[in-house]
């Protein structure tokens, strides 16, 4: 909990214990995952490497050449998959660190032991057409999927806010939920006070 004086009222700033997921939003990309204990996203995998051979769309004699040309070694076999699914896709590689609270991102950890690959996100023209992006670039594409995965690290951290204003006579002013970040939530009570500010002195001078 944070305590601000701000021209004569006084912010409070504390954890938002009951913060909507950001996947229950209009999201552009969808998370599949695979993980035993917690719920990442959208989709679960069960088979990390059938789950990119049906996403690519490949008949069972593609799969079977797959299979022959790498041996059988399945590490290979999904270093190929996942290598063409990213490329043919507009996607990015989701991983997550776990200890002590988990976080996720697009870029790996350093750590070898408490983190790993765990899905990825992804989008398809059928979501790209609902969200309005028909004009986007691959790039603006690729930055907004990892914008929506910032922001679900942020929920899944415990990275959102609420703040309450009272006046300088500890009078109740007015509360807001659900801001991802602590800067963002001082930020609009703040603004909320230039307001009240503002509205109070104009009513004033008339």
């Amino acid at each position: 909990m944070e305590t601000i004086d701000y021209k004569g009222y006084k912010i409070t700033i504390t954890q938002d214990e009951c913060p909507e997921s950001p996947r229950e939003w209009g999201n552009l990309g969808i998370i599949a995952y695979k993980h035993s204990r917690y719920t990442l996203g959208d989709e679960l995998i069960n088979d990390p490497i059938e789950w990119l051979c049906e996403k690519l769309n490949l008949s069972e004699l593609a799969v079977s050449r797959i299979y022959k040309k790498y041996n059988y070694i399945n590490s290979d076999i999904f270093e190929y998959l996942e290598k063409r699914f990213l490329s043919e896709f507009v996607a990015l590689p989701l991983y997550i660190y776990d200890h002590s609270g988990i976080t996720i991102n697009t870029q790996g950890f350093s750590c070898p032991w408490d983190s790993g690959q765990f899905g990825w996100i992804y989008t398809t023209n059928e979501k790209v057409k609902e969200m309005g992006l028909q004009k986007s670039s691959r790039e603006k594409l690729i930055e907004y999927i990892r914008g929506e995965v910032e922001t679900f690290d942020q929920y899944i951290r415990g990275d959102v806010y609420c703040y309450e204003i009272m006046d300088g006579n500890d009078k109740f002013i007015d509360s807001c939920y659900g801001f991802y970040g602590e800067e963002d939530a001082i930020s609009e009570a703040k603004d909320y006070i230039d307001y009240i500010i503002n509205n109070s002195c104009g009513s004033k001078s008339a």
